[in-house]
């Protein structure tokens, strides 16, 4: 199983790769390559907590939209999005909540919740 998830993962990253080769050119000729290029795109940032809200609001009415296209089951129960607690907002700078990695083996997993 491990063999298998690890070759279909190098196929995902290959893919990613040639879509950054469209998207930046020569320059993402790696898989690290194409995150630093990600990551230091302005247009990958949100530049204020409305963004971010607008954003995330946008990408959750799309995805309960097609919730049924999606899974079996949906979820009906009603999302609130919510700003950041005032004790996190330090946390918060333009656009980020974490520190930028150095490479996409030092970022954290991820996981959104509805």
């Amino acid at each position: 199983m491990y063999e298998l998830a690890t070759k279909q993962v190098e196929r995902e990253r290959a893919e990613a790769v040639a879509l950054g080769r469209r998207v930046y050119g020569a320059r993402a000729t790696d898989w690290n390559a194409l995150a630093r290029l990600i990551l230091a795109d302005p247009k990958n940032k949100f530049a204020t907590p409305e963004e971010v809200r607008d954003f995330t609001q946008r990408t959750y009415d799309r995805a309960y939209a097609a919730a049924n296209k999606m899974v079996l089951t949906p979820p009906v129960g009603p999302v609130k999005l919510e700003p950041f607690l005032t004790s996190n907002r330090h946390l918060r700078q333009a656009g980020n909540t974490c520190p930028q990695p150095t490479t996409v083996a030092d970022q954290p997993p991820t996981t959104t919740a509805m």
